[in-house]
């Protein structure tokens, strides 16, 4: 089960926004809907929240995964729109907070990258080809989006002293680049 708190508001925002439509929404609302479009739901993550709201037997832990998986995709988008925002009005002045926010950020999407493996193979083991192929489609895009983030972070770390690494203070991933 994801730590929904660190998803706050991203989660309560789609849940707010899926719970406007109910069971009966469709993928054609989910990428129309003003309130929805800014998460470009995959019709998976459409299902996964028709299950958790539903009476169709479900993981309800796997699918409220799906669902979180969402809003750190919402989240890193966000991260990214900032961080190109302050980098333009101000170059070179990222305040810590804001960079070491998105190191969260990456660090929670990489264990999320991670647990979409997991899913997929289980699924394979299980055989479920269908499933295991929407679990590498999620996982493709949250890495996708977690890519941007990370090139963007990486541009906007300052330079080394010549002739001297990263050290673990100023790496800008901090932990994650010793993983």
């Amino acid at each position: 089960m994801p730590d929904l708190d660190s998803l706050q508001p991203h989660w309560s925002e789609l849940l707010k926004a899926l719970s406007g439509f109910g069971q009966e929404i469709t993928a054609e609302q989910a990428q129309s809907e003003s309130s929805l479009a800014a998460f470009r739901l995959q019709d998976r993550e459409i299902t996964a929240f028709r299950r958790t709201v539903g009476s169709q037997p479900a993981n309800v832990g796997v699918e409220q995964f799906i669902l979180a998986a969402a809003s750190l995709r919402h989240r890193i988008c966000q991260a990214v729109e900032e961080l190109r925002g302050m980098q333009s009005r101000v170059p070179g002045a990222i305040p810590e907070l804001v960079t070491r926010e998105a190191r969260e950020t990456i660090r929670m999407a990489d264990a999320y990258v991670k647990h979409f493996s997991h899913l997929s193979d289980q699924a394979v083991f299980d055989n479920d080809a269908e499933e295991a192929r929407d679990y590498q489609i999620l996982r493709t895009r949250l890495t996708r989006e977690l890519s941007g983030l990370m090139v963007l972070l990486l541009q906007l770390a300052p330079e080394p002293p010549k002739g001297r690494a990263f050290s673990r203070e100023t790496e800008p991933f901090g932990e994650l680049a010793k993983s």
